[in-house]
């Protein structure tokens, strides 16, 4: 992922691709919500990511979205997110 990408690492609660996707649309939502880009404009952020791995600490899926996506998640358009990010 690039270094203008802010990435949240989790630990998945399932395997299963979709519940994970589940969780991530999750993350996405609270990245979107805290405004990150006005609250730390020094991060220069210009999309986010999260890394999913299971407990052993294997990846299991990451995805990318620009800022601008992220917020589909934020308003509850999860499947305009799931169209428009990066898996």
């Amino acid at each position: 992922m690039c270094d203008r990408t802010l990435v949240v690492e989790i630990t998945a609660r399932s395997t299963d691709p979709m519940a994970v996707r589940q969780e991530m649309v999750g993350v996405m939502r609270a990245l979107s919500g805290l405004g990150i880009p006005e609250l730390f404009p020094v991060l220069h952020a210009e999309s986010f990511g999260v890394r999913a791995y299971d407990d052993a600490g294997e990846e299991l899926l990451w995805v990318i979205s620009s800022i601008e996506v992220a917020g589909l998640a934020g308003e509850g358009r999860a499947i305009e997110w799931l169209t428009n990010s990066v898996f």
